[in-house]
């Protein structure tokens, strides 16, 4: 007789972050953004809040897209 407590395991393949995000979640992943301008910009501005914008492209079916990430202070 198997006893378990109600979880299932699923085996780790690696993808497991982004199987939750991308699936469970519906939240888009970023990937090889380079934060460096925006860093530079907040301290010259001394402003550390900011709105950060992504439209990305409906594709369906795709798993990725290129975007262009867009931060206003």
């Amino acid at each position: 007789m198997a006893v378990t407590s109600g979880v299932l395991s699923i085996p780790d393949d690696g993808h497991a972050g982004h199987r939750l995000t991308l699936v469970a979640l519906g939240t888009y992943l970023i990937d090889g953004v380079d934060l460096t301008r925006l860093a530079e910009t907040a301290a010259r501005l001394n402003r550390w809040e900011f709105l950060l914008v992504v439209a990305p492209v409906p594709a369906p079916g795709s798993t990725g897209f290129p975007v262009n990430p867009l931060a206003m202070f």
